[in-house]
């Protein structure tokens, strides 16, 4: 009955793909997309999440583990840089061998999850563990090496030596680990599960993981329907009223034309806070390039950022001890800045460091 509907809603809309594949007279795996969501993909497929895990019984797993889904064919535009999964062996085997070229990563909230029942009691109610784990293994503003040495400090100072599944997410590290996705544009999508947590909760409203194939597509299409009229409602919103701000910048004025509100948030708290936590530390003027070294202190910052080498922070005044380095560079020809802490690179967002160091003149 659903491949029949979609067959003819074909018919009537020569956008719409639907595919779908049988074996020994049962449907084993299909694909369906219109063209809002091509035309999404297109824009931002560079990253992909596949959750395998909303209400999962043994029938719908099959829909998205089975290795007979051809995934070229649910990638029609572009083939993503990184595709995002839980640790589902099936999955993994799947990507290797038809998206070689993406790089895998693991779902970090669904690795976390299971960080209670791997230690004992003790440790598992323990705030300062639990706190120190998470601010060392969500650090996206340390390179692997220093991610390396500070999870040795961690496992040696809790006696975590003989706990296999530490070992284990050790040697895995390179899959899950945000510093060593620091060359990776991310698109701001480093809690992933949270977005896949917000889809689920939308389609829980109108759908139950007992529902009939022909169900589930029903609450499928009014899910869909309801978010992207709330997305319009939301773009019509950001358009014509715009967050104000008391900080008379240029950079403010030109982050309001082009970010929603709700991104403008997010860029208006950058902002403000490198008017008072950054400073100009040195600058170097080139031919092609300035190069900038931007001071940034932790008090005001709340997280720990990229340290650059010793040798560039060497001077003869004093500096605050809970003081962290920034190299940023300026590239007069294409009028384009970029920051150690590779933040933007990897979020799309300009962060404090880069901010600190905008002459009024200068907008991106």
């Amino acid at each position: 009955m659903v491949v029949d509907k979609y067959m003819d809603r074909m018919k009537d809309d020569t956008t719409l793909t639907f595919e779908f594949i049988c074996e020994k007279g049962k449907l084993v795996s299909l694909f369906w997309a219109d063209e809002a969501a091509k035309v999404n993909y297109r824009e931002f497929g560079d990253v992909v999440s596949f959750d395998a895990t909303f209400q999962t019984n043994n029938v719908w797993y099959l829909f998205l583990s089975q290795e007979s889904l051809t995934i070229e064919r649910v990638l029609l535009l572009q083939l993503p840089t990184v595709v995002l999964t839980d640790e589902d062996v099936a999955m993994k085997i799947a990507i290797e061998r038809i998206l070689p070229y993406s790089r895998h990563r693991l779902r970090m909230w669904q690795i976390t999850q299971k960080l209670p029942s791997k230690v004992c009691a003790e440790l598992a109610d323990d705030m300062k563990f639990k706190k120190r784990f998470n601010k060392l293994i969500w650090n996206s503003r340390i390179d692997a090496s220093e991610f390396d040495i500070r999870w040795r400090s961690f496992i040696e100072d809790y006696k975590l030596q003989e706990i296999s599944w530490f070992s284990k997410m050790f040697h895995m590290i390179e899959s899950w680990i945000p510093a060593y996705f620091r060359d990776m544009p991310l698109s701001g999508l480093m809690r992933t599960t949270s977005r896949s947590e917000s889809m689920n909760s939308a389609f829980n409203k109108i759908s139950h993981w007992g529902n009939s194939l022909v169900k589930f597509f029903s609450s499928f299409d009014s899910a869909m329907d309801r978010q992207r009229h709330n997305q319009c409602y939301l773009d019509h919103l950001s358009n014509i009223s715009k967050i104000k701000s008391k900080i008379s910048l240029k950079i403010m004025e030109h982050a309001a034309d082009i970010y929603t509100n709700e991104v403008l948030i997010k860029v208006k708290k950058e902002i403000e806070q490198s008017l008072f936590s950054c400073s100009q530390y040195s600058v170097t003027n080139e031919e092609f390039y300035d190069r900038f070294v931007v001071m940034q202190y932790k008090d005001i910052m709340g997280s720990t950022p990229t340290v650059v080498n010793e040798e560039d922070s060497e001077s003869e005044c004093d500096v605050p001890e809970k003081t962290y380095f920034f190299k940023v560079v300026y590239d007069k020809k294409e009028s384009r800045f970029e920051c150690s802490c590779s933040l933007f690179f990897q979020n799309g967002l300009v962060f404090s460091p880069t901010n600190g160091i905008f002459p009024l003149k200068f907008t991106v």
